[in-house]
Order: structure tokens, then C-alpha cells, then sequence
């Protein structure tokens, strides 16, 4: 008989990563230092390097003039972690990090003509294509918004980088 895994995500706000906030919201955000895996969503339409490059490009979601503090939020939530596992500052902790670059449909060809690498062979998951793909992304994220990278790798040891998308294109 196969093994069967299951998985629960919980989904945070990233506003209780603010410098500043409540002892209520740290509370919150706790479980976070013992999580198996931390998972950070960054939406590049929202920093301003990312929406220069992207020119004119005609996806709604780039009209939105939403504050972009996405490299601060991860840096808190760096602190936090430290702090609850009582690490030195210079430490990195264990726990895989992935960096999740959203609305890949928009950035994708930013990367070049070649497209991201199948992670996908046979029924098997082809961890040489995801560690390409995440250097790849790795590369744009230190090229647009290096502060991104900066404070990812500054929190974890095991960091990769991936391209998602809610919808696969552009809302209509």
C-alpha cells in the first residue's frame, strides 16, 4: 500500500508582520518559528523596480498604488523567528523558505525566451528542474529587488524561489 502525507497550510496576513504591531498580533504569528516549512508570497506588481521593468504593460492589477513593504515584512518576520528561537542574529534557521513570486504571467518573460523547466516527470516530482527554475528566479529577484533576497537568505539556510499564479493569465 502507498503512504499517504497530508499537509496544512495556515495563511497570515502580512500585516502582522508591521514593525510595531500589537502583542496581540506577535502572538498570532507565533507559530510561525516552528512551522515545518515557511511559504512567503511576493507580489512583484506591488514593487515599484519590478513595475518599471514591466513598462506598459497592461495588466490591471499594475494600476494598483498599494504601498509596497513586502521586503520589510519579511525582514520582521525574520526578527520574530530569531527572537522566539532565541537565535543570534547572524544564525539562519533550518526550516526550508520558499519565495513565492506571484502573477507569474506577468514577469515570466523577464526571465528570457527559454521557459521555466518542467517540474514534472513522469508521476515524480524532478528536483533538478526546481532548483534551476529557483536559481533562475533567484537571479531575477537579485537583479530587480534584491532586498527580497537579501532578507530571505539572511532567515533561512534553505531557501528556493518559485513562479505562481492564481489565475495562469491576467484577470479579465
Amino acid at each position: 500500500s502507498e503512504a499517504r502525507q497530508g499537509l496544512g497550510f495556515y495563511d497570515l496576513a502580512g500585516e502582522l508582520f508591521q514593525p510595531g504591531a500589537s502583542d496581540y498580533d506577535a502572538l498570532k504569528t507565533q507559530h510561525v518559528a516552528v512551522a515545518a516549512a515557511v511559504l512567503f508570497l511576493f507580489d512583484p506588481t506591488l514593487n515599484r523596480a519590478f513595475r518599471e521593468r514591466l513598462g506598459d504593460h497592461p495588466d490591471p492589477q499594475l494600476q494598483s498604488r498599494q504601498l509596497d513593504q513586502q521586503d520589510t515584512l519579511l525582514a520582521e518576520m525574520e526578527v520574530r523567528i530569531k527572537r522566539l528561537l532565541n537565535l543570534d542574529g547572524r544564525k539562519r534557521v533550518h526550516t526550508p523558505l520558499a519565495i513565492l513570486v506571484g502573477k507569474c504571467d506577468i514577469w515570466l518573460p523577464m526571465l528570457g525566451e527559454s521557459p521555466l523547466e518542467p517540474v514534472i516527470n513522469g508521476k515524480e516530482l524532478d528536483l533538478a528542474a526546481i532548483a534551476a527554475n529557483s536559481l533562475r528566479i533567484r537571479s531575477l529577484l537579485t537583479e530587480v529587488c534584491p532586498n527580497i533576497v537579501a532578507n530571505a537568505e539572511s532567515l533561512a539556510d534553505d531557501v528556493a524561489y518559485f513562479a505562481v499564479s492564481s489565475f495562469g493569465h491576467s484577470p479579465v
